[in-house]
């Protein structure tokens, strides 16, 4: 058994090794722009080792090189890196901008759904952001089927709530609010008017105004910063307005609006 085990080991190493070797063949390809060289040596090493996660990796960085990039091969590839393990920072991005050039909107929820929470990093939420407006820009200039049109504006509307959650678990401190409001009207921007949305980013601009008016000093530029805020929900208002929304939902964002108009005018001429 221990002698099994020393022979398994000593593989093992030697494969690291190997792996490790190949990797900075493909990546010295690269710096010496051959991508189609980095190519084919990523494919024979991921032919040598199908089990392991960084080699898998590497072909996708492979493949995400070429000109055109061959999306639908890399993604297949950054699917089979994550199943098996691989770490790299740079995976994860990949996939995102991949599911993307792809319109594969299932998939990209999925995963950024599974990184909102469990993920550290800033970006990788985010991009929920840029599948929101992606699929404003086709649902706005193409004719589709009504039950294709009916998917993407279900998905659109999964990642403007995971785009909002991902702003509000990013700033989570009074001062840095105003960026969850800024995303609502992004959102806006891209034809998202859901009303707990917009609520969520009211919210967030009275936060964010309730902490300028404890700063033991007027602060006169964010007093300009909240009159633009002002002019901007006005404008998400006549948008709720056209969409039919509630006049009770309506109502309360206009009474908000004013107050926190009242409330900036105030605090600039003390």
């Amino acid at each position: 058994m221990e002698a099994a085990c020393a022979r398994a080991q000593e593989r093992s190493s030697a494969d690291s090794r190997e792996i490790g070797a190949g990797i900075r063949r493909v990546v010295a390809a690269w710096n010496n722009s051959s991508t189609e060289a980095g190519l084919l040596l990523a494919q024979e090493l991921r032919r040598k080792f199908p089990k392991n996660g960084d080699v898998a990796n590497v072909l996708a960085q492979a493949l995400l090189r070429m000109s055109p990039p061959r999306w639908s091969d890399a993604d297949r590839e950054l699917e089979a890196a994550r199943r098996l393990g691989c770490s790299k920072p740079e995976l994860v991005l990949d996939a995102i901008k991949t599911k993307t050039e792809l319109q594969d909107w299932q998939g990209l929820y999925e995963l950024t759904r599974k990184l909102t929470s469990n993920s550290p990093s800033r970006d990788v939420p985010l991009n929920a952001i840029a599948a929101v407006e992606k699929i404003m820009a086709k649902t706005s200039r193409q004719r589709l089927d009504q039950a294709l049109f009916n998917t993407l504006a279900s998905m659109r509307f999964e990642f403007a709530r995971e785009y909002v959650a991902a702003l509000e678990h990013l700033s989570p401190r009074a001062g840095d609010k105003l960026k969850v409001f800024e995303g609502t009207v992004r959102l806006a921007d891209a034809g998202v008017f859901l009303f707990p949305i917009v609520k969520t980013g009211l919210s967030a601009l009275q936060t964010w105004w309730g902490d300028v008016e404890r700063r033991p000093v007027v602060d006169l530029a964010a007093c300009g910063i909240l009159s633009r805020q002002l002019s901007r929900l006005e404008n998400i208002e006549r948008q709720l307005v056209s969409s039919n929304v509630s006049s009770r939902h309506v109502a309360t964002i206009s009474n908000a609006r004013r107050d926190l108009a009242y409330r900036g005018a105030k605090l600039s001429a003390s």
